[in-house]
């Protein structure tokens, strides 16, 4: 994520690709279920791009990631909790 918003930010600032681009490419770039959460938490519509803001979409990408994370975090801690009962 961090490569595509540094690479798409020189390339909007060389007028190379518009920011409404930007959100229609980072979307095609995500996977399927990123894709269909993202769309649904942002009430973003596939088929129009002015829907897909880039800074939105980031937004909610980091947050499911950082979501993820935690709930990794927490099944680690209970195992662990677990095992030294």
């Amino acid at each position: 994520m961090q490569d595509f918003t540094t690479i798409s930010a020189k390339a909007i600032a060389a007028g190379n690709l518009l920011d409404l681009e930007r959100g229609r490419w980072f979307i095609r770039g995500l996977p399927a279920n990123y894709r269909r959460y993202v769309i649904e938490k942002i009430g973003a519509v596939a088929d129009e791009p002015s829907t897909l803001m880039f800074k939105r979409l980031k937004k909610a990408i980091e947050l499911r990631i950082m979501a993820t994370e935690n709930v990794k975090r927490m099944a680690i801690l209970l195992e662990e909790d677990v095992l030294n009962v």
